[in-house]
């Protein structure tokens, strides 16, 4: 019995050894963790960055300027092809074509939108690449740290849109020879 009694006491030490162990384990790889991944600003050891969509889209950005511009001629468009129309309409028709009119006006600003957004995504996931960042979010859905990439996203915009412009510009003067 007494030896029965002393394995007792020795698996219960044994427990409690490994169980602190495990607990020393555990709180060392959560604080090495904590260490590596909390962002202080510096930005140097953060996977995580954000952009400021509000920022990149006022800044004078050519492709809010193009997109701005395909829609009010899609405007002058639609109006001139539905000034007829409401000229000679009753009430209801002209209700009805203002209507229509509008949803065609929507569905082209989304689709508009929808590619500028593409283009913000796709050079914030290049730039994204080239730092070696894992994950790019709103700046809106940041409350504390992560790295501010919004200049370097409108830099690589800025850089496309000029080769887009220049590429579109070649391809009018080849047409035009």
């Amino acid at each position: 019995m007494l030896g029965l009694m002393n394995n007792r006491k020795l698996v219960k030490f044994l427990s409690v050894a490994v169980s602190l162990i495990f607990i020393a384990g555990v709180a060392a790889l959560a604080y090495t963790q904590m260490s590596s991944t909390m962002p202080d600003g510096s930005g140097s050891d953060s996977n995580v960055a954000y952009v400021n969509y509000n920022e990149v889209l006022t800044q004078n950005n050519p492709l809010m300027k193009n997109a701005e511009q395909q829609f009010n001629e899609y405007q002058a468009q639609l109006k001139k092809e539905y000034e007829p129309k409401l000229a000679n309409a009753d009430d209801q028709t002209k209700a009805q074509l203002q209507h229509e009119m509008a949803a065609k006006l929507q569905q082209k600003q989304v689709q508009l939108m929808s590619a500028v957004q593409k283009q913000v995504a796709d050079a914030a996931k290049s730039v994204a690449n080239l730092k070696g960042i894992d994950i790019v979010v709103s700046q809106d859905a940041v409350l504390y740290g992560g790295q501010d990439i919004t200049k370097q996203v409108i830099t690589k915009m800025d850089k496309e849109a000029g080769k887009s412009a220049q590429a579109s510009q070649n391809s009018g003067s080849a047409s035009g020879n």
